[in-house]
Formats: structure tokens, C-alpha cells, sequence
């Protein structure tokens, strides 16, 4: 069915050459607003460029023909700026510059960005550079730009800044704003379905991991039988005394013994005779410390047998810790739930509360902690990410404010002769890890006297759109149910509801 009476605004998009790459996500933000507030609104904007809008035209100044042709027609402008200003055009230093300019003069909005991320030096345009800071400076005192640090970050605040203005300036008086416009806020299940909220045990990789590891041992473990050592010890060459070594034989530890007896035994595997016997292995240990560390002794066979039972020992360990791991977080059941806004209105400085029956939450620093064998893979993956935060889909959107993350960088620790790379301990990894558990579950809570308080902050939710919760709520005792309270910028009063869980 032909829509009629659809009001059109034309936005000029204007950047220099070096942020080309934000046209993109300037034309995705458009379209997101077109098909939400634009179609109940009966208005869309189209974006104007001069790769697409101009044609070839002689008989004047180059940047004055481009503003004939479409720039002075537009009804407002988004401009973003990063290392380049752009070419002189004759009356100012850029073609954005006399672009901005030309809006400003008559009134029109503009949209004004910088990017504040890092560049080479070797990319870096001293004197392009100088006049972006110029250009800053004139409107500094102005209010009208932004500095953004990515392209995500700027796609959050366009989109904010384009919704408010269409709010206060394009839409007025219409239906948007009727008695019957409001934000319509609520807590829901991710599914988006109404009723009872069915709680669920964490999400778990237990049985990929298991195949993973298990598989790997069993490789490893078929690739060391391969190998049958002679069990008579004779001293070779290599392992005589010298004046600054001194050697000595090598056995298989007990504790790998048991570890990898244990483990196999589960899986009725059989280890043969002489498993255990690396032949007439050796360590030559160092009496110069100035020397080196010390060093195996033997032949080929030997010290790759020493090895495969080392590796299958920490492999079966890490495996055990990755069991361990994933059965302390069945003892929890979880719940995911997002904010959503069923209304015709977007809705801004959103505040949550739940209230909690109490004791029955599992507070974030009761979450299990990977063991000493895992922890290290167990951040490189950022496993926690996919544990314990919602998952996310076209309705439904990630959580958009969790605290910015500070990149740690491990200092390197000099020593003569040698150059050893600081390592992490168990305990400092641990550190880590309550870190980002602690970004994740970004919570206020408080605790009242029959109740625990939970509270979160969202600036921003579009109209029919939903937003995750910062994490899945863990409780080591299911509460029958939940009270939630919600307050915002563009809902008259305190929105309460209750959701019963089962």
C-alpha cells in the first residue's frame, strides 16, 4: 500500500578522505531511523553525497558548483573529521569547511564530529592536522561537536543525536508525541515471551571441551606407546661430570604416575609394560649459574618419551580442571532477561530495579574461579563472555554500557645473560579474572533486610527494540519470584511489575 504525505529531508554527508569509512555506518544509522521512527512518523531522511549526488560541471569554482548542485538544498549535515581537513577550495581550507560553513549560515543543523584514535606517524599530515585543531578551536566554545573513539562509538552517539533532534525539530506535534506515544518499558525472558520466567543452569562447553582434550590425550597417549626404551642404565659420554656440571638419572614422578593412571583407567584404557621407563635419560644440572638453566640427557627416543608423558600429565590436568570448572556451575540456575520498549517512543536515562528475595542471588564474588591449569586458556577465549553474558540477536540488543577496560601490558624483566618474559601467577590470573567478572556483573546491589537490591543504567532504548541485561542473573537458590521497578526520562510515572520464575 503507497504511503502518502511522507515528508523527506536531505542530509549532506561530508567527510575528507580519511574517514570515508564512516559513510557506512552514517547510512545505517539513517536507515535505522527511517524504518522506526521515520515510518510511524510518515517522514524519511535521505543522505546526500557528492559521489553519488553531483555530475560533472565546468564554468566556476569547483566546491561553489557541488553547493548549487545539492549541498545548499539539504536540509541538515553530518560531518566527521580525523587526521585530514581536506583541499583548499578557494574561499575556505577545506570543501567540509565551506560546507559546514554554508549550513551554519543558514540555520540548518549539523551534525559535527571529530575522531580521537591514534595514527601512525608516518601517515600523519602535520599541517592538515594543524588546521583541524584550528577549525576545533573556533567552535570549542560552541557546543556543537563530539569527539567520538571509534566507529562504535559514534554510530551511539549519531544515533542519539539524530533521534533527539528529530524528537524536538522534525517530528513536533504528531502522534509521536500523543498521549498514546509513550515508551512502553518492561522486563521480559530473552525469548520475549510473557508469563512464568524459566530458569535454566548456565550455559556450558563442558562436553566440546571434553572432546577436545580427551581426544588430544588419547593421540598423545597411542603416539608415546609407540616408543619401548631399554631399561638398563649405563652412564654415556654426555652424562660424565665436568667441572661445572654435575648429572644425574631421571624417573617419572609418582604424581604424574597417579594422574595419568587414574584418567585412563576411566576411559579402560591399559598402559603396557615399561610405560614408565625413559631408559638411560639424564638431567645435567648447572653449577655456573651464568651457564644456563638445566638441560635433558639421553637419546632422541628418550627425551621425546619424557616429554609425551609430561605433556599427556598437565593435558590430563587441564582436563580435570575444565571438569571441575564446568560441574561448580551446575550447582547454579540462571535466568536471561532483557529491558524492552513496546512503545512508539524511544526512551532515555532508563533505571532498573529488581528486588530480590534475600540470599537467594549468587552474588558476583561467589562465582567459581577456573583452576590453575585452565585459567590462562580460559581468558585468552574470554570464556566468560559467553558464560555469563545474554546472548544477543536482531531483536534483541547487547548491553551497551559496561565499564571501558583498561589493557593491561606484562612488563618484560631483564636478566643477564637472558631475557625472561614476566609470566602471570595463578593468583594474579585470578585477579584478572574477577576483573571482568566484575565488568560483566556491573550492578549496584544493596542489601535491605529481607531483600537483596539490584540496580543497572541504560541511556538510551529505541522504540519496539530491547536491550539484554549487562549479564544472566545467577541464583544459588531459585526465588519463586522478582519485583522490578523502572524509572525514565519519557515515562510519567514508576513502572512495577513482578516476574515469577520457575
Amino acid at each position: 500500500m503507497p504511503r502518502t504525505g511522507v515528508t523527506i529531508y536531505d542530509m549532506l554527508i561530508s567527510c575528507p578522505g580519511d574517514v570515508l569509512n564512516y559513510i557506512d555506518t552514517i547510512n545505517e544509522v539513517v536507515r535505522s531511523f527511517n524504518s522506526s521512527i521515520g515510518r510511524v512518523n510518515n517522514l524519511r531522511i535521505d543522505c546526500r553525497h557528492w559521489s553519488t549526488d553531483s555530475y560533472a560541471q565546468s564554468g566556476g569554482r569547483p566546491q561553489a558548483l557541488l553547493n548549487s548542485q545539492f549541498v545548499l538544498d539539504c536540509d541538515m549535515a553530518v560531518a566527521v573529521f580525523w587526521s585530514r581537513f581536506g583541499s583548499p577550495t578557494g574561499e575556505y581550507d577545506s570543501g567540509t569547511e565551506e560546507e559546514i560553513e554554508e549550513m551554519l549560515a543558514q540555520n540548518k543543523q549539523v551534525f559535527l564530529y571529530f575522531v580521537d584514535t591514534p595514527i601512525s606517524p608516518s601517515e600523519l599530515d602535520e599541517d592538515q592536522y594543524r588546521k583541524i585543531r584550528t577549525f576545533k578551536d573556533k567552535y570549542k566554545d560552541r557546543g556543537i561537536y563530539t569527539e567520538v573513539k571509534s566507529k562504535e562509538e559514534f554510530a551511539s552517539s549519531f544515533t542519539n543525536q539524530l533521534y533527539l533532534y528529530a524528537l524536538s525539530n522534525l517530528i513536533g506535534n504528531n502522534q509521536y508525541y500523543s498521549s498514546n506515544g509513550n515508551s512502553f518499558l518492561s522486563i521480559k525472558e530473552y525469548s520475549n515471551e510473557t508469563g512464568n520466567i524459566k530458569a535454566c543452569n548456565l550455559r556450558s562447553f563442558k562436553d566440546a571441551f571434553y572432546r577436545e582434550h580427551q581426544q588430544e590425550i588419547l593421540d598423545l597417549f597411542e603416539d608415546a606407546v609407540k616408543i619401548t626404551l631399554s631399561s638398563a642404565i649405563n652412564e654415556t659420554e654426555s652424562q660424565k661430570h665436568f667441572a661445572y656440571m654435575r648429572s644425574s638419572n631421571i624417573d617419572i614422578p609418582v604424581a604424574w604416575k597417579n594422574t595419568i593412571t587414574k584418567y585412563l583407567n576411566k576411559l579402560n584404557v591399559s598402559i603396557p609394560t615399561g610405560f614408565w621407563n625413559v631408559g638411560n635419560l639424564g638431567r645435567m644440572e648447572t653449577l655456573n649459574p651464568l651457564i644456563g638453566g638445566d638441560s635433558l640427557i639421553g637419546t632422541e627416543d628418550e627425551e621425546k618419551h619424557y616429554k609425551d608423558i609430561k605433556k599427556l600429565n598437565e593435558l590430563i590436568k587441564k582436563t580435570t580442571d575444565w571438569k571441575d570448572y564446568f560441574e561448580s556451575l551446575k550447582e547454579f540456575q540462571s535466568v536471561e532477561l532483557i529491558v524492552a520498549n513496546d512503545g512508539l517512543k524511544v526512551d532515555e536515562d532508563i533505571e532498573i530495579k529488581l528486588i530480590i528475595p534475600k540470599d537467594k542471588l549468587l552474588m558476583k564474588n561467589l562465582i567459581p574461579i577456573p583452576g590453575e591449569n585452565i585459567i590462562k586458556e580460559y581468558l585468552r577465549v574470554e570464556l566468560e563472555n559467553r558464560i555469563f553474558k545474554p546472548l544477543i540477536n536482531d531483536e534483541v540488543e547487547e548491553y551497551g554500557y559496561y565499564p571501558e577496560t583498561i589493557e593491561k601490558t606484562m612488563p618484560v624483566i631483564d636478566s643477564f645473560p637472558f631475557v625472561t618474559k614476566y609470566v602471570n601467577t595463578y593468583e594474579e590470573d585470578k585477579d584478572d579474572y574477577m576483573e571482568r567478572i566484575d565488568d560483566i556483573f556491573c550492578y549496584d546491589y544493596y542489601k535491605r533486610e529481607k531483600e537483596d537490591v539490584l540496580t543497572f543504567h541504560i541511556d538510551y532504548l529505541k522504540h519496539h527494540k530491547a536491550m539484554a541485561f549487562p549479564s544472566v542473573l545467577i541464583f544459588k537458590d531459585l526465588p519463586e519470584k522478582i519485583d522490578y521497578e523502572i524509572t525514565s526520562k519519557y515515562c510519567p510515572n514508576i513502572i512495577k511489575g513482578t516476574l515469577y520464575l520457575s
